[in-house]
């Protein structure tokens, strides 16, 4: 069950409400278009599984003014997400706030946000085979008291499409502007109702860039970046070992 679900809808306008502990995802929008969402405040931290938004081949996607306190993925983009505006909005989790999960993203803005207490990976691009992440700018964003706080990577697990082929994931034309970071080590959210379990990486990650082979990250830009980042890793953590 969702707070909100909705199915190859168009012209859709939601404000002004307050959504609370759902058994599920809040606001969950799948194939929809021109969509507009401002003035929410969605707060769900009872089961792991609480994400805030969650898009599915959406296009034409603008929110505004709005605050998310999950337990999950606060904004998730899957599918085919294009045409997407984020803007002057709070958020805080214990996994993501940015989650870009597969299909093709591009043409997105994020701007003028807080994001704060995130203990996962604020900004998260996985991009499987098959996969394209282009034309994504992130701007003007506070992050307080997070772990991890953008990760970028090329998957390394290669499917085949229906007619044999494999097409590695594409992340191209990244962009990150005036971010000004607080990273610090993981604690219990506040509020949940579930104990917070922390993965080895979660405990020490920054800023990771990640492809492999031939295949590339391109043209990934970060402009005005500051970050305070506690360290603390041991002599052992730090020895050097095949990867």
């Amino acid at each position: 069950p969702y707070h909100l679900m909705f199915y190859k809808c168009k012209n859709v306008i939601v404000s002004d409400l307050f959504l609370k502990d759902c058994a599920y995802h809040s606001i969950r929008a799948i194939q929809s278009t021109r969509m507009r969402f401002e003035g929410l405040h969605i707060y769900g931290r009872v089961i792991y599984n609480n994400d805030g938004f969650h898009f599915i081949s959406c296009e034409y996607v603008h929110l505004n003014n709005c605050d998310v306190q999950s337990q999950d993925d606060a904004c998730a983009l899957f599918g085919s997400c294009k045409y997407i505006t984020v803007s002057n909005s709070t958020f805080s989790t214990r996994w993501s706030v940015f989650r870009f999960g597969g299909g093709r993203a591009e043409n997105i803005t994020v701007s003028n946000c807080i994001i704060y207490e995130v203990y996962g990976c604020p900004i998260k691009m996985q991009c499987g085979p098959n996969s394209h992440f282009e034309n994504i700018v992130f701007s003007d964003i506070i992050m307080k008291d997070v772990t991890g706080p953008i990760s970028l990577g090329l998957g390394s697990k290669w499917r085949a499409n229906t007619d044999g082929k494999v097409v590695p994931g594409v992340i191209r034309n990244i962009s990150f502007n005036n971010l000004l970071v607080t990273v610090v080590k993981p604690v219990p959210l506040r509020d949940t109702k579930w104990p917070s379990k922390y993965n080895p990486g979660e405990m020490f990650s920054c800023i990771t860039l990640n492809a492999f082979g031939e295949n590339y990250l391109e043209n990934i830009s970060l402009n005005n970046v500051h970050i305070q980042f506690p360290g603390g890793g041991t002599k052992e953590q730090g020895a050097v070992r095949d990867v």
